[in-house]
């Protein structure tokens, strides 16, 4: 399997990718809260989404803390390795 750490260069390419994947969470929160939402061509993906991911808001915390993590020298890898499978694991 092909790992995904070689196609971000530095911790501030995956800072901004946690980043819109927290916009993306958020906006799911947001869809599943009746709130208006930023991504109004999403609505159909965070139809689909929000139905296969009961705990949004976790998943945005979780996010939120890897960002923290950046900071520290942290390996990218197994940092992925776990966001990914926190978030299948509910699904």
């Amino acid at each position: 399997s092909k790992n995904i750490d070689p196609v971000f260069k530095s911790n501030k390419q995956v800072k901004l990718f946690l980043k819109m994947l927290s916009t993306i969470f958020k906006d799911m929160l947001s869809y599943k809260l009746k709130q208006p939402i930023l991504v109004k061509s999403f609505e159909n993906i965070y139809t689909n989404l929000v139905s296969k991911l009961p705990n949004i808001d976790k998943n945005v915390m979780l996010i939120m803390s890897m960002m923290t993590k950046l900071d520290y020298n942290v390996n990218t890898s197994l940092l992925f390795d776990h966001l990914i499978y926190s978030i299948c694991e509910e699904c």
